[in-house]
């Protein structure tokens, strides 16, 4: 998942670029993968064939994935208005580089996420999945106002993800804080962000797209007229519990593994299929 950050106006890929520049060093594939990271819950892992060439102090360093998340949980954004208009900011952007469409979102994958985790096994998937529906009643879903997500604007992180802007809704962030707190002492290994933005991804740059335009970054020019869009209104009707795959179900959004109702006075007969395999 991608969170966003606080400081100053220049990021780690501007002094990397800088010094770069200036000191070139070719650096192994591992090492641009490290840097690069877990960008977004779609991986570039397609993209090995891409060379950069970072500082050596980067590449010197060994890194362990083992940790990496490979699932996450999330709100399926569907709402006609919100997809409609997300396409069209899409196709704005390609009138104007033609060459980012490779790098856009699929309509069908819109999403917040909620929390990244990583299950390294089945029986730590089980648990994962009987925390989730025990949260609709620890947490009194069932007894809370539906939460909703009104998305207005256009945001950016550090240039190479372009999302729209669920406006702050703090029963929401409050939500998704006892939503964590729960599947950690369910002993869920959860990856918390103390600077958490939630966003709906709209166009993320690939390793291969920074090597076609030799940039890292997205011009703003690409979408500056698209940055007051007001997109709509989002209920937070269902969580899914996704795989970070390229997997999709029949409707296009990502498999899960289960999900759970967020809405009041609802009975959840829901069987997930993860269940029934086991």
């Amino acid at each position: 998942m991608m969170f966003g950050s606080t400081g100053c106006d220049q990021s780690l890929y501007d002094v990397i670029k800088e010094y770069d520049d200036t000191h070139p060093i070719e650096t192994t594939q591992e090492a641009v993968n490290a840097v690069q990271g877990h960008n977004d819950e779609l991986s570039d892992d397609d993209d090995d064939e891409s060379t950069f060439t970072f500082s050596k102090a980067m590449a010197d360093v060994s890194y362990d994935h083992s940790d990496r998340p490979n699932h996450f949980v999330a709100i399926h954004v569907s709402d006609p208005q919100i997809v409609a208009q997300v396409a069209a900011v899409q196709a704005h952007i390609r009138g104007k580089d033609a060459r980012l469409a490779a790098c856009f979102m699929p309509t069908s994958v819109l999403h917040v996420t909620i929390a990244m985790l990583t299950l390294g096994n089945q029986e730590e998937m089980s648990d994962c999945v009987r925390a989730l529906h025990d949260a609709r009643f620890r947490l009194a879903l069932h007894e809370r106002p539906p939460l909703e997500l009104e998305i207005d604007g256009i945001g950016n992180f550090n240039q190479r993800v372009i999302y729209a802007r669920p406006r702050r809704n703090e029963s929401f962030l409050l939500f998704i804080q006892q939503l964590q707190d729960l599947l950690l002492n369910a002993g869920v290994h959860v990856h918390r962000s103390f600077d958490y933005v939630p966003h709906v991804t709209i166009l993320k740059m690939s390793r291969p797209m920074c090597k076609t335009l030799r940039s890292y970054y997205v011009d703003q020019a690409t979408y500056v007229d698209r940055q007051a869009d007001y997109f709509g209104k989002q209920l937070c009707d269902r969580a899914y519990l996704c795989e970070i795959s390229e997997m999709r179900n029949a409707e296009g959004f990502y498999r899960s593994l289960t999900d759970v109702s967020l809405l009041p006075d609802t009975h959840e007969m829901h069987k997930d299929s993860f269940e029934e395999e086991l």
